[in-house]
């Protein structure tokens, strides 16, 4: 594999390895998956689960290290608005107009877990 390419290829598939973990912990609880990764106007949701009347739109973080901060530091207000528009546009898309939903993230910090519920509000983000 040229270099470059690695560099792209390696993240992705870890990325990947640890969305499927997440979906994993989610399933347990009960949780199905209507939609992997996503796609909007402004970004990627990366899972979208749905519990009753309950959809959940899942940010997934991994850090193998702290050189770059904790996982869940990565969810910050400008990532969190693309996050909001995205999942407003799914729902409308699904014609899921009288859903309840909220806004999760799991993050893996060197392997330990943590998810965290509700870590996004609309009002915090502007809207």
């Amino acid at each position: 594999i040229i270099r470059g390419l690695q560099n792209q290829i390696v993240p992705h598939i870890v990325g990947k390895d640890y969305e499927n973990k997440a979906l994993h912990i989610l399933n347990k609880q009960g949780f199905d998956l209507c939609c992997k990764n996503y796609r909007g106007s402004l970004g990627e949701i990366d899972l979208i689960v749905k519990k009753d009347n309950l959809v959940v739109f899942v940010e997934v973080k991994f850090r193998k290290n702290s050189n770059f901060g904790r996982a869940i530091e990565a969810v910050n207000i400008k990532k969190g608005k693309k996050i909001y528009i995205t999942a407003l546009e799914y729902l409308e898309e699904s014609e899921l107009f009288d859903t309840d939903y909220r806004f999760d993230a799991i993050t893996f910090d060197n392997k330990k877990y943590e998810w965290i519920k509700n870590c996004l509000w609309g009002d915090e983000l502007g809207f």
